[in-house]
């Protein structure tokens, strides 16, 4: 199988989100942590309502 890398510039804004995601993920899995991507943001996000 060939691969082929991508060119940042030419991915839409929701594919550098996961792109950016999945390299910050990469590298804190080097520090033993497990990143999970929640898609479902049901309560909006910077809404004030975290703890409510």
């Amino acid at each position: 199988m060939k691969l082929k890398q991508i060119v940042y510039k030419e991915l839409s804004a929701r594919q550098k989100e996961v792109y950016n995601f999945q390299k910050l993920a990469g590298i804190l899995a080097d520090y033993g942590f497990n990143c999970i991507k929640l898609h479902d943001d049901w309560q909006g996000c910077g809404q004030g309502n975290l703890l409510a």
